[in-house]
């Protein structure tokens, strides 16, 4: 038996991702009768946390919507996208923190970069002010409290990204979820005890299962040449 060689592996890798996307669809209908097993999960809330975000802040939080009623009550508010939010398996509410939460010395990022990540305390002072430069100078979103959580649900797009596909690559279907009216979908969760609105609001949802049927047309999308430019000289094959 030839022993597969690390050019083999890295050419199945290539072939089995680029199977996982032609396949996955923004699942409109899933199988009410069939839940996602727990070790699967679970490797989907690992992939979540281990996601990149800006200065690694991870302004983010994922709610699994377990409650029937919750679910219910947010159906209620959720305009195009009821169905998924009743038949999938798991529904998570990713939600991003608000500008009192994102300045530099709230007690959030304090808990990030101080207990968690280790900085030293007397270190924070300088790293708030790197960071308070970063929002204002650079990213120009000091003082505007909409863009300063847009920045955040930025983040929390890229654990949706890395959710959505995580899940394709183990055959797990999905669709993301952002008919609600989002202030009502707000207060819902926060009447629920869910979030503090002050701190978080509602990103994005997303709805995690088992497509209900396959579809009737293959996904559809522009043509590489359309996607992708390339300024000045490159190494690779794409041409401007």
């Amino acid at each position: 038996m030839t022993t597969p060689t690390a050019a083999d592996a890295h050419a199945h890798a290539r072939q089995a991702t680029l199977a996982a996307f032609r396949s996955r669809r923004a699942t409109k209908a899933f199988d009410p009768a069939r839940t996602i097993p727990d070790d699967d999960v679970d490797f989907l809330f690992e992939i979540a946390r281990l996601s990149p975000t800006s200065h690694g802040l991870e302004p983010f939080r994922i709610l699994v919507l377990a409650d029937r009623q919750l679910r219910a009550d947010l159906v209620a508010k959720a305009g195009g996208v009821a169905a998924q939010m009743v038949d999938a398996s798991h529904l998570l509410a990713i939600t991003a923190n608000t500008a009192a939460a994102i300045r530099p010395d709230s007690v959030q990022n304090r808990h990030v970069k101080v207990e968690v990540q280790g900085l030293p305390e007397s270190e924070f002072g300088t790293w708030c002010e790197r960071f308070g430069d970063f929002l204002s100078t650079r990213y120009g979103a000091w003082g505007n409290e909409r863009a300063m959580f847009d920045w955040a649900a930025r983040q929390a797009y890229i654990v949706l990204g890395n959710l959505m596909t995580a899940g394709a690559m183990i055959g797990i279907d999905s669709c993301a979820l952002e008919g609600m009216v989002y202030a009502e979908a707000d207060a819902i969760l926060a009447d629920a005890g869910a979030i503090d609105p002050a701190t978080e609001r509602l990103a994005v949802m997303v709805a995690l299962g088992y497509r209900l049927g396959e579809p009737h047309r293959p996904a559809i999308r522009r043509p590489l040449a359309d996607v992708v430019r390339t300024i000045g000289s490159a190494h690779s094959g794409h041409r401007s």
